[in-house]
């Protein structure tokens, strides 16, 4: 198999499904032409003040197209589904007053009709089929660029995946295979209209129809940025998008009644095939209430590793846990950096994550992995590439984080990590890798900063076993890491 990197979490058609919309509000075609915004395959880079910040994080580049994928060798993602929650274009006075700049840059993304439709949005689900649908219309079929040929295609078991790769590696064609995912359970119908339940027969209706997809979702990301009235969601805005939106309804709560019902039905085989849980999004509460389900529900099987705790797009907080918020005394050259809110993991929880054969996607986000203070220290205005070295050690740190933190544990380190970029999902990127074109350059920074992690004298490492190669470190956490887990469990 060809060395290519692999994104456990992102958004290629967020941005061209919405761009589809047409002026009466209804999806439309995915474009075989790369020029049209509503193609899957349209190259969009940034371009002069286009790497600002913008609104909620939402920037006008595209960060994961296809192309952009291929550019960066991304040969293999797990495609994020979801129905953009009403929450983020239903407040008060958007477009009128200071908020009508909030809404001229979220039009400037994702078209104004598509904004028009989620405002008068009431079925998540009906959105999210459209929207596979919309992944489903180019599946397979090749698309030309100058003299390149090119085409995605999504698969739905890793017999499918290895089937794919086998037949298209020596094509000639280049190829981006697409595992689904759906994040956030509002997608069954949920958190519309608070001021009554969800309706539970159709949830559940809902819940079996999206099992029954041909590429039904690998994993469901259960909680979101608002209330699903399934479980509590873990706070996500900070700074002007927190003065804007209001995320208190349903914060740090635990499961309903309702949800444990769609968690059992979503891991059950009695009603298809499993599908396993992205833990990120939900409160610290609901995932605590989740590890315990799991070990009451299911002891043999979760001691056997049948059901792996994913976090598709996190990042660590540095703290030990709730109980007991602050660094262990031998993480103290990396837990003062991060970024320490429950939206990112605690200590105990990235040790639970490995011991049940689960995996970690480092997303790629710089409000995310790093500390506001770390983030100005590694700001350096030097050239390009000494700027890169300095930035990409926000991701590093997190590595060599949870590198440290299992060791301690005595546990292999090296084989729970992986990618989890969140390109194109409302992101603030780490400066100077703003997309997935980027992945093969980040990658090499990594590898540097594992070398240097190795040969300093001073790293702790007290099992041999976890001094590895740097091109190991890159090989597993950019391909191999994620490869084997869809082997083990997809």
């Amino acid at each position: 198999m060809n060395k290519f990197s692999i994104d456990l979490h992102c958004h290629p058609c967020m941005k061209p499904f919405a761009w589809s919309f047409d002026k009466h509000g209804k999806p439309g075609t995915n474009s075989t032409r790369d020029t049209d915004r509503s193609s899957a395959w349209h190259y969009d880079p940034p371009q002069g003040n286009d790497t600002l910040p913008q609104a909620f994080g939402v920037t006008k580049f595209s960060q994961s197209d296809f192309a952009t994928l291929t550019y960066g060798n991304v040969r293999l993602i797990c495609a994020s589904m979801y129905s953009i929650e009403r929450g983020f274009v239903c407040m008060e006075g958007l477009d009128t007053g200071p908020l009508a700049d909030i809404c001229a840059k979220l039009v400037s993304s994702l078209g104004a009709n598509r904004i028009k439709f989620l405002q008068e949005n009431k079925d998540y689900f009906k959105d999210l089929q459209d929207e596979y649908a919309f992944y489903k219309s180019l599946n397979n079929k090749v698309v030309r660029y100058m003299n390149t040929k090119r085409k995605y295609v999504m698969v739905g078991n890793f017999a499918e995946l290895e089937e794919a790769i086998a037949a298209n590696e020596q094509s000639g064609v280049e190829t981006v295979y697409v595992i689904s995912t759906v994040e956030g359970l509002h997608n069954l119908n949920t958190g519309i209209d608070y001021s009554q339940p969800p309706n539970e027969d159709e949830v559940m209706a809902n819940l079996i129809a999206l099992k029954d997809w041909e590429y039904a979702p690998f994993y469901v990301t259960f909680a979101h940025h608002f209330y699903n009235q399934l479980c509590g969601h873990a706070k996500t805005m900070e700074g002007f998008s927190n003065l804007l939106l209001n995320q208190d309804l349903g914060l740090n709560e635990g499961f309903t009644d309702l949800g444990r019902k769609v968690l059992k039905a979503l891991l059950s085989k009695k009603n298809g095939r499993r599908i396993y849980i992205d833990i990120k999004h939900m409160s610290y509460k609901a995932r605590n209430e989740y590890y315990n389900y799991l070990k009451n529900e299911y002891p043999a099987e979760y001691a056997r590793k049948e059901f792996p705790l994913i976090i598709s797009h996190g990042a660590c907080n540095g703290l030990i846990s709730e109980r007991d918020p602050n660094y262990h005394p031998a993480l103290q050259k990396t837990a003062p950096y991060m970024y320490q809110a429950d939206i990112n993991f605690y200590d105990h929880e990235i040790v639970e994550v490995a011991r049940s054969g689960g995996i970690i996607g480092l997303q790629l986000d710089e409000r995310r992995i790093a500390s506001t203070a770390y983030k100005k220290k590694l700001r350096v205005s030097g050239s390009k590439t000494e700027q890169r070295h300095s930035n990409s050690k926000m991701l590093w740190n997190n590595i060599q984080h949870i590198v440290q933190l299992l060791d301690m544990h005595d546990m292999y380190a090296w084989d729970c990590m992986a990618i989890g970029s969140d390109n194109d999902g409302m992101i603030d990127p780490i400066n100077q890798f703003w997309t997935a074109e980027d992945m093969d350059d980040l990658l090499q920074y990594i590898e540097r900063h594992a070398y240097d992690f190795f040969k300093d004298e001073k790293t702790i490492l007290k099992n041999d076993y976890n001094r590895i190669s740097p091109a190991e470190v890159v090989d597993r956490i950019f391909q191999s890491n994620a490869y084997e887990f869809f082997r083990k469990y997809f």
